[in-house]
């Protein structure tokens, strides 16, 4: 037997942990809402472990989504640039998450830099240029 994990339950467990993550839940509750413990559910959103059927339905209903969602492909799947949010616990308040799932639906590459350039600017007291937000991408791809 194959130790390779399918590219179908990889997405499915990607698309469990990006759910889970902007709805603010850890880890740990959804798997007490299923009735199953969290390393399970960690081993379900790195594809390792299948998710049956009545699982995955268990788990659409906690997180409140249609069950079609964990099928979904994602942008980070299309994008060669994007990539996934590694394993922060907790670092991410429900709002944070939500800032991230409206500007990741944001399709102008110029908008979000000017984006940045705001989030920039109200953070840290400092204005920023596009050209500086270029040369910054620069030292990023080196």
């Amino acid at each position: 037997m194959s130790d390779d994990i399918h590219p179908v339950d990889l997405r499915v467990g990607q698309n469990v942990r990006r759910l889970r993550m902007l709805r603010g839940l850890s880890q740990t509750s959804v798997a007490n809402a299923v009735g199953i413990t969290f390393q399970q559910i960690q081993k379900y959103e790195k594809g390792t472990n299948r998710i049956s059927a009545s699982m995955m339905h268990d788990i659409a209903k906690t997180l409140d989504v249609d069950i079609l969602a964990f099928f979904a492909e994602t942008t980070a799947e299309s994008d060669s640039k994007s990539f996934t949010i590694p394993d922060t616990g907790e670092l991410f308040s429900k709002l944070d998450l939500r800032v991230l799932e409206k500007i990741a639906r944001i399709d102008n590459a110029e908008i979000k830099k000017q984006i940045i350039l705001l989030i920039d600017a109200v953070s840290t007291g400092e204005a920023r240029t596009p050209a500086d937000l270029a040369a910054e991408e620069l030292h990023a791809d080196a």
